[in-house]
């Protein structure tokens, strides 16, 4: 039998080749850790799970919180136990979090001291047997149980027992109506989401990025922090966006990318400091989520930088389609500023009409997604999975045209 002890301990395997690089480094409270550091904490944070709350491979571990260096703890301790992780979007509704909470049943749920009187509006109406605050005030933690947590005993561990298959995240995913719906994402999933980054946008151990995306939100965990911790690289956190902050951390660490939504991009492009602001650290500049103007992709092209677009959806990857900056010309990202991409490294896509005939190009038709990247369904949802997910294809919804250069273009 192959040892699988590898699947999920993916701090352990990175410390072997250059444990003591900074991992993350905490904007907030100006603290670094390396990836030593890191897989200490979550051994620290594993073991508790294991031995003191008798988590299994397969129960659940769910998160309240904004990002912070305990959110990484989390994700990498359930994957040494084999555990899943659910973060939770703390603006959702308390009727929302409930019904979701009883759906996915989770036995622990971390959370973030200022959601203290969320959690006090719901806790007894939801089948979670531990609720541990993560104590946002760090001067004042000695008495906190998460200070004990992080001195428990740090023996290194991993679950031989994983597969690929195995659900590693359980992230939320939805349209403007209805209950959110959990996206089951596999350790195969986050992998090769991985893998297509690294090898389409070329990261590697020199790369850093401000992550300005939630943590609740695939975007948070699969575009740049997931990637860049995989292949040795620095991510830097935050509790809270702010566009000046951005613009701060990005001249004074010299981060080399940048991901976000146009609506942040337009924060920042209005600042005044923008004009001034020294970004040329920056290889490149993606934005995703939604249609972004052409005079908010201008301010940065006007700057000297690289500004690009991509797609991606929960189930999907989300590293679907992306603008690969380093091979495209300057005047090529301008005149045809409205792109979206071409296909990942392994992401497969095609587009079809409303006969599930592929299209010829520049027609119009539904996009559809297969490949190593996609998720496995949605949790306690088989109606709506059977939707979405056919013959080994993601059905999206969107509809795109692909141009004579292979490009995609959303219609």
């Amino acid at each position: 039998m192959i040892n699988n002890g590898w699947i999920g301990d993916y701090l352990a395997s990175r410390c072997k080749i250059n444990g003591h690089s900074v991992a993350i480094y905490d904007v907030d409270n100006e603290i670094s850790y390396t990836y030593n550091e890191l897989n200490d904490r979550a051994n620290r944070l594993a073991n508790y799970l294991a031995e003191e709350l008798s988590i299994k491979k397969g129960d659940r571990v769910a998160y309240i919180s904004r990002n912070r260096v305990e959110l990484l703890d989390g994700y990498y301790s359930t994957g040494k136990i084999g555990a899943m992780m659910i973060p939770y979007n703390a603006r959702l509704s308390a009727n929302e979090l409930i019904q979701l909470i009883n759906s996915e049943t989770p036995k622990v749920l971390f959370y973030e001291d200022i959601y203290e009187n969320l959690i006090l509006s719901i806790r007894d109406q939801v089948k979670v047997q531990n609720f541990i605050s993560l104590n946002n005030n760090i001067e004042n933690m000695e008495d906190s149980l998460y200070r004990k947590i992080m001195s428990y005993n740090n023996k290194p561990v991993c679950c031989k027992e994983l597969d690929l298959e195995d659900i590693h995240l359980i992230i939320h995913t939805g349209g403007t109506t209805g209950l959110p719906k959990g996206g089951m994402i596999s350790h195969r999933s986050e992998l090769f989401n991985s893998m297509n980054e690294i090898c389409t946008w070329g990261l590697n151990y020199e790369d850093s990025a401000f992550i300005i995306l939630p943590l609740f939100h695939t975007g948070g965990w699969n575009l740049l922090t997931l990637p860049l911790l995989h292949a040795g690289g620095k991510i830097l956190i935050s509790k809270q966006f702010d566009p000046k902050k951005t613009l701060e951390v990005i001249e004074k660490e010299k981060t080399t990318l940048l991901f976000g939504a146009a609506t942040i991009f337009r924060m920042i492009a209005d600042l005044p400091e923008f004009e001034t602001a020294d970004l040329s650290s920056l290889k490149w500049i993606m934005a995703g989520a939604a249609p972004t103007p052409i005079n908010i992709m201008e301010k940065f092209w006007n700057k000297g930088l690289k500004f690009v677009l991509g797609y991606g959806m929960t189930e999907a990857g989300p590293n679907n389609l992306s603008g690969v900056a380093h091979f495209m010309t300057d005047d090529e990202m301008r005149e045809k500023y409205a792109l979206v991409g071409r296909p990942m490294y392994l992401a497969l896509a095609k587009v079809v009409d409303e006969n599930a005939n592929e299209v010829g190009i520049n027609e119009v038709g539904e996009l559809l997604w297969s490949g190593p990247q996609i998720f496995s369904g949605y949790w306690n949802n088989e109606e709506e999975t059977n939707k979405t997910l056919v013959d080994g294809w993601i059905h999206t919804g969107d509809m795109v045209r692909v141009d004579e250069d292979g490009y995609y273009y959303i219609v």
